[in-house]
């Protein structure tokens, strides 16, 4: 279990979310939708996977499809464009990289929440560039869980970090404004390969290579590999 209790995720703790301002309004309200959100959960171990099934069921706005889901059964279901979720909850112990890539391959319109025991900047940034969407920590509230999956749904990028047992929600800087590309090169300096082993995988040049950092560290306001990777992520 690793070590969670369960009333980490109980509807009573809702005061303790956070939201950053710029987290706003205008997407939930863009999310006006006749039907409940489709929500899915996979890779959680027994007593989280029925706290996170409790937390959708009581939440008008959102509908659970599928829970206790492994990869292969998750994959079938966004193949499936008549039931495919518009939200997809995993545990980051099956949030591997590759795991992700598969899964935000099979269908893009899909969203892919990742709840994190211990979330890092690394971890994150990794996640994010492999196609998730949201990064939560899994001391998140129940109302915080509930407001992430609606800004995911919209496609907004979120990242959290816990603090004093204080869960709270941003968006992350920048990584927003990155291209297609960029996200796949911010994956493998995460990931610890050099810019021309980045090259070579890529079949482009290192230059442009060397480009494609350059606007990534200017995006994200970093001044190298250790700005973007070696901390904490901070609260806002």
């Amino acid at each position: 279990m690793h070590g969670v209790r369960a009333p980490t995720l109980d509807r009573h703790l809702g005061s303790a979310f956070s939201p950053s301002p710029e987290a706003g309004s205008e997407n939930l309200t863009t999310l006006g939708r006749a039907k409940p959100l489709r929500i899915a959960i996979g890779g959680f171990p027994a007593l989280l996977d029925r706290g996170l099934a409790q937390i959708l069921h009581e939440d008008q706005g959102l509908e659970l499809v599928g829970h206790d889901l492994d990869v292969s059964a998750l994959e079938g279901m966004l193949a499936d464009v008549t039931r495919a979720p518009h939200v997809v909850i995993l545990d980051e112990t099956v949030a591997l990289l590759p795991c992700v890539r598969r899964l935000a391959t099979v269908n893009q319109d899909v969203r892919l929440l990742v709840l994190s025991y211990q979330p890092t900047r690394r971890s994150t940034v990794r996640l994010l560039a492999a196609g998730a969407t949201a990064c939560l920590s899994v001391d998140a509230t129940a109302a915080a869980i509930s407001k992430t999956v609606r800004l995911a749904a919209a496609g907004t990028q979120i990242v959290a970090a816990t603090a004093g047992g204080v869960s709270r929600v941003r968006q992350p800087e920048g990584l927003v404004a990155l291209t297609p590309r960029e996200r796949e090169v911010l994956g493998h300096l995460a990931g610890g390969r050099s810019r021309a082993e980045i090259a070579s995988l890529l079949h482009v040049s290192i230059e442009t290579v060397h480009s494609h950092v350059t606007k990534i560290y200017r995006k994200l306001g970093a001044r190298g590999r250790a700005d973007v990777l070696g901390m904490e992520i901070p609260l806002q």
